[in-house]
């Protein structure tokens, strides 16, 4: 998991851990965790400043896995962001989930001639 430490998301920190090999399942494991550390990370570093917004992206879902990955793992940054501060004030900032399909055909192409010699 990795999370971005300031405003211009120029700097990362991440969260590595070993995923079970239990096939058919494409939750992260501990992602709660995961990202309850990278947000203490981001307070630490920002003078005491939560982020204001978080946009999770994940990437090599099956199609069939979307609203799985989407209950579970939404819920568990919603967890990881209500376990960050003052009980007083619950901290539940917007979240942006982004989910790619796995194995898609997508292909992208200019729209015009202006190229460069590798074609982008």
């Amino acid at each position: 998991v990795v999370g971005s430490m300031n405003r211009s998301a120029s700097q990362y920190t991440t969260r590595i851990s070993v995923q079970p090999g239990i096939q058919n399942l494409e939750v992260v494991q501990g992602l709660k965790e995961a990202t309850k550390e990278l947000l203490l990370d981001f307070y630490r570093i920002n003078n005491k400043l939560k982020p204001g917004r978080i946009v999770a992206y994940r990437d090599g879902v099956a199609e069939n896995q979307f609203q799985a990955i989407v209950e579970s793992e939404l819920r568990m940054i919603k967890e990881a962001c209500l376990e960050m501060g003052d009980p007083d004030a619950e901290y539940c900032p917007p979240i942006t989930l982004i989910i790619v399909q796995k194995r898609h055909r997508s292909r992208f192409f200019p729209a015009n001639e202006e190229t460069d010699n590798s074609g982008n």
